[in-house]
């Protein structure tokens, strides 16, 4: 919730005379980030399950409790493996906070 604000506030500042233009390219590429995501989540959430199962034929025989049991491991698992993201894109925000703290000095 956070990044995004800041990643349309950083360009309006930035580029102002991009205007729409610029605020729709950014809204464009978070779109096209997320078409690669959201697949790979999947992806990781299904093997994750598969494997909390012990395979396919064991997780088809389960019963539901023990299904909960496997979807909320499969979950948890792959919101864990995407949540490095923000945290790649702290230290980005926090180096471009830096240079424009700098620049406003002078």
């Amino acid at each position: 919730c956070y990044m995004w604000p800041t990643m349309l506030g950083i360009v309006s500042e930035r580029f102002p005379r991009g205007g729409a233009l610029a605020l729709g390219l950014m809204g464009f590429a978070g779109g096209m980030a997320i078409q690669f995501v959201l697949p790979q989540m999947g992806a990781i959430f299904d093997s994750a399950k598969l494997e909390a199962a012990g395979g396919a034929t064991a997780l088809e025989a389960m019963s539901p409790q023990a299904l909960e049991q496997v979807i909320r491991y499969a979950s948890v698992a792959s919101f864990q493996s995407v949540a490095i993201v923000p945290l790649l894109l702290l230290p980005v925000f926090g180096v471009i906070w830096w240079f424009d703290s700098r620049a406003a000095k002078r």
